[in-house]
């Protein structure tokens, strides 16, 4: 069942990735309405951090196939840096000079005059965070209230990952028994670190290399046309309340690709017109705090994700033709040159 070339879901499980996040982040940010996957599994996982493991698995997959093929690491540098930072130095600097003095409550003065302004660019880096913009405040009662960028944490992790794969492609260790055993490394000290962040990483870690796994074994691994172990291992996990994020780093990711290869789900067309999945994912959260911060900071969780899905969706079309898809040729350009 796997799929040949670029016959595969992927495109839409991102999409649809981008847009569980939206609705994930309406209920702590509105301070309204329930997380359904919370409830589901018993306060395991919501939303939120399911969409997110989607997302690390596809790119597992994905970005081990990328070095694989290129087998060059100043390609892959490149690429992987052409994918990330251009739309997101866009994503900020819209931020600081464009939404920033509209929304703020300062005079325009006070806030070109604020070193907390650009300040805000250090987001540009992945690895130094600003969540407060001069100024804005969605007035709701929610700890995140200041924030503006929500959503933008798990680039650092992803990109240290896209690092580690670096390492191992370069050393000559990108390959089935290296990776398995940083996948079952990953997975075990999520067991038994302490920090809460490198339990997230870990965890998010163990997902993405699982896909590397499932991209190298691909030739290997048998899907079943009805995944129904997997999926009764995962209902077992929420009835009982516990187990479910090891379930997800498991069986959770075989489901994802029986879904995402599968030739007799007919959505591998899904991004003709492009893949929105990333400028969704950066501008949705701002869009959510300043549709709050409009209407003076009661808003229903339901009224919120309805209007900024159309609204990131939209800015996801704009960023992707704008600044994504030039710089996918450039990338192109450049290993034809290197070649």
């Amino acid at each position: 069942m796997a799929a040949q070339g670029q016959a595969n879901n992927f495109d839409f499980l991102r999409f649809v990735a981008a847009i569980s996040v939206i609705i994930a982040h309406s209920v702590p940010l509105t301070g309204n309405g329930h997380d359904i996957i919370n409830f589901l599994t018993n306060g395991q996982m919501n939303l939120g951090s399911l969409a997110v493991d989607i997302f690390f698995a596809i790119s597992g997959y994905l970005i081990t196939a990328s070095y694989l093929k290129q087998n060059n690491l100043t390609q892959y540098i490149i690429a992987r840096l052409l994918r990330i930072f251009p739309a997101l130095i866009v994503f900020v600097l819209i931020m600081i000079f464009m939404i920033g003095p509209i929304i703020s409550n300062q005079s325009i003065l006070s806030y070109f005059s604020s070193k907390l302004t650009y300040t805000y660019l250090k987001n540009i880096t992945l690895y130094l965070h600003q969540y407060e913009l001069t100024g804005f405040d969605a007035l709701s009662s929610t700890a995140e209230r200041y924030s503006t960028n929500g959503s933008l944490w798990t680039l650092r992790v992803e990109f240290s990952l896209y690092i580690v794969v670096a390492i191992l492609g370069y050393c000559k260790l990108l390959n089935k028994f290296t990776v398995c055993v940083i996948f079952i490394m990953s997975f075990f000290i999520t067991f038994i670190a302490k920090d809460s962040y490198l339990i997230i990483f870990f965890n998010l870690s163990t997902i993405f290399f699982g896909g590397s796994i499932f991209y190298l074994y691909r030739k290997n691994i048998k899907f079943n046309k009805y995944p129904l172990t997997p999926i009764l291992i995962l209902l077992g996990s929420c009835i009982l309340g516990m187990g479910l994020v090891q379930c997800v780093q498991t069986v959770g990711i075989y489901i994802i690709f029986q879904f995402a290869l599968s030739q007799d789900i007919h959505l591998h067309k899904f991004a003709k017109y492009g893949d929105f999945s990333y400028g969704i994912y950066i501008y949705g959260f701002p869009i959510q705090q300043i549709l709050i911060h409009l209407n003076n900071g009661q808003m229903s969780n339901i009224a919120n994700f309805m209007l900024a899905v159309p609204m990131a969706i939209f800015a996801g079309f704009i960023s992707f033709h704008i600044i994504e898809k030039p710089c996918m040729r450039l990338k192109l350009k450049f290993a034809n040159i290197k070649k």
